[in-house]
């Protein structure tokens, strides 16, 4: 096969946006796309050489998987031992445990299906994954499994019996995306079905390079100009314009794969497009761009387990070039060694391969069924580990079936007629076990319902959430339910109030706004309209039942895990204030609902916690005995529950 330098210059285009987007550079908001030019990329070459062969008669699956293994076991071993060390020093014994179980995972080229199983892309807790970026040779490995032997049995059968049969893959895969990406959107990020389109775009590419071109003098050069110039501008536009709501890989990820697929068709020697990608620069970077990809994941994120707040701009950018640096040092010693059959007979490469595969695999075992090795840490570190006492799940007395139907998760208190019902989201449920201890210490019991992202407004839909698609329905119905129920009396509405006006908690990054009603991608000033109308609509409701309403104000919020930075602290041997909060934070935060909150509810009682967790402008997370107040960034742990449940009963009861 040919060598073509401006597919490694392809490839420049590919890995460096994934970097850049994975160090927090804003500017580079669908970075994420790199990975679908890399999968046509990936298609390309893959079905090119496998059609040579087959042509020839030579194709052989030995062969081409001592190709791939040549190509992907050493860097990416040597990339997985390296971060031994450092989780060993810096992962708290949950994220060792995570990390474990993703050393066994990558090792059998499974992932993609863990990372599936554990969380979305685009979560917060992903950028704490060091392998997560791994998910994307696994889609790789299991398409080499079957698409050689889909070749080889269709072969014979002639190349358009083979290209329609691609043709039909190519639908369905793509319509599933799409579906996945509206309905099941992380399991159509990682797994194989749903993303398998893509690297069919650079087998139709592959395709008609060979037999094109072939029988063909090919297209007017001034053709090749343009649609070469054009899927450069769609790459591009995809790499800037994308962002973590753009539904992947669904429709809207034509643009990426499609203009791959055009650069790699056209751009033929002599367009502008052939002449940028060749510049020895974009070549260079190409080359070492699959020991970049595998480097660049695990730098980030071990560099934001090892700082105590989110690392700075400046820090991610340095690591940005330790990237390069780190890559072309294992491109240099470790890949080109590998890929010498001079030096490296196949049964070493093979021998080899196994055998790290097994001693990592043992690793990861080791270290999950270790459940993260705590011994590492010292004992306060694990004792403020264990403020994520307090399970939020909520039930403690299972209600009837159609009682659940209609929307109440359960009751918690004492064995008596509920007199309050408790209506929020998760930070409502954060409360629940302190709750419940002071409904039993007073005799009184409550009815409770909660679900995450689940705002206790009538007619707000929050289309943002796919946890719970049907939370729009279940409030309506909790809502009727407590109405009608004479027994209620008082009403407590909970909710990370600000979610619903200002979109994702704030940090270091631009966070989502929410869309409400039958919009997506609301502004925050639309949405904090919509709000209002909705809690004016609901407290209209309740009040025709004269139940009594509370609005609890929410706690101060912070853009990181409460009890991983005490414990980190620890064993870091670090210093630090317990007072990282403004309280200027907190107002920016909630300028907007609290502007609704100052309109005149008559008869509205709200609850305000800020004093209870900041004074002299400054707020607390921990107690006076390192114990946490929260469980994470925002909802708080039980010690945290139990300053804000005393303060409920004290407006419940005056």
């Amino acid at each position: 096969m040919k060598y073509r330098p401006e597919i490694d210059g392809l490839r420049t285009v590919a890995v460096v946006p994934v970097i850049l987007f994975h160090a927090g550079f804003e500017v580079f908001s669908g970075g994420f796309v790199g990975v679908d030019i890399f999968f046509v990329i990936s298609g390309y070459l893959i079905t090119s050489i496998i059609v040579s062969d087959l042509e020839q008669e030579k194709f052989s699956l030995l062969n081409f998987y001592e190709r791939r293994a040549r190509r992907i076991l050493p860097a990416l071993f040597f990339v997985l031992l390296a971060c031994l060390p450092f989780a060993w020093l810096w992962l708290l014994p949950p994220d060792m445990k995570d990390f474990a179980q993703s050393l066994v995972a990558v090792s059998t080229f499974s992932s993609n299906i863990l990372f599936w199983r554990e969380t979305g892309y685009f979560a917060t807790t992903s950028e704490l994954k060091p392998l997560l970026h791994t998910w994307s040779l696994a889609v790789e490995e299991q398409y080499y499994i079957f698409f050689p032997l889909f070749m080889m049995i269709t072969w014979r059968l002639g190349r358009r019996w083979v290209l329609g049969l691609i043709a039909v893959a190519f639908v369905v895969s793509l319509g599933l995306g799409h579906w996945g990406a509206l309905n099941k959107p992380n399991a159509a990020f990682f797994l194989l079905p749903t993303r398998a389109w893509e690297l069919l775009v650079g087998v139709f590419a592959a395709f008609y390079l060979h037999d094109y071109l072939k029988f063909h003098h090919g297209l007017d050069r001034r053709i090749h100009q343009a649609l070469s110039l054009l899927g450069f501008l769609m790459v591009t536009y995809s790499i800037f314009v994308f962002d973590e709501r753009t539904a992947f890989p669904g429709l809207p990820a034509l643009v990426p794969t499609v203009g791959a697929g055009l650069i790699i068709m056209f751009a033929s020697q002599g367009t502008w497009v052939n002449r940028l990608l060749s510049i020895k620069g974009f070549v260079g970077i190409g080359l070492i761009s699959y020991s970049a990809y595998l480097w660049h994941n695990p730098l980030m994120v071990f560099a934001r387990h090892r700082s105590l707040t989110e690392p700075s701009l400046w820090l991610m950018g340095g690591l940005c070039i330790v990237t390069l640096v780190m890559a072309y040092i294992s491109w240099r010693y470790v890949e080109l060694p590998f890929r010498n059959k001079q030096t490296t007979s196949r049964k070493m490469v093979f021998s080899a391969g196994a055998a790290m595969a097994a001693l990592i695999i043992c690793i990861g075992l080791f270290g999950h069924f270790a459940k993260g090795v705590p011994s590492r840490l010292p004992e306060a570190a694990l004792a403020a580990l264990s403020g994520l006492n307090g399970d939020t799940s909520g039930c403690h007395n299972k209600l009837s079936a159609d009682e659940i139907k209609s929307g109440i998760v359960c009751k918690i208190g004492a064995d008596t007629p509920a007199d309050i019902a408790i209506i929020g989201d998760s930070h409502a449920a954060a409360l629940t076990d302190a709750f419940s201890e002071e409904l039993e210490a007073q005799r009184k019991s409550a009815l409770t319902f909660n679900g995450s992202w689940c705002a206790p407004l009538l007619g707000l839909r929050v289309l943002g959430s796919k946890k719970n698609p049907e939370c729009y329905r279940e409030i309506k119905e909790s809502l009727t339910v407590v109405a009608n129920n004479m027994s209620i009396k008082k009403v407590i509405l909970i909710a990370e109030w600000s979610n619903y006006t200002e979109g994702m908690r704030w940090g270091d990054r631009v966070r989502t706004i929410y869309g409400y009603n039958a919009d997506f991608g609301r502004t925050a000033d639309e949405n904090t309209d919509f709000v209002e109308k909705s809690l004016f609509s609901t407290i209209k409701f309740l009040k025709k039942f004269n139940k009594e309403i509370y609005i609890l104000k929410d706690s101060p919020e912070y853009n990181l895990k409460i009890p991983d930075f005490i414990a980190k602290t620890i064993f870091y041997k670090e210093d630090f204030n317990n007072e990282i909060m403004n309280i200027e934070k907190y107002k920016n935060r909630n300028i907007k609902i609290e502007k609704i909150f100052k309109k005149k509810f008559h008869g509205v009682i709200f609850i305000d916690t800020l004093d209870l967790f900041c004074s002299r402008n400054m707020c607390e997370f921990m107690t006076e005995d390192m114990e946490p107040l929260y469980k994470d960034g925002n909802h708080l742990s039980y010690k945290g529950s139990e300053r804000v449940v005393k303060r409920i009963f004290e407006k419940l009861y005056h």
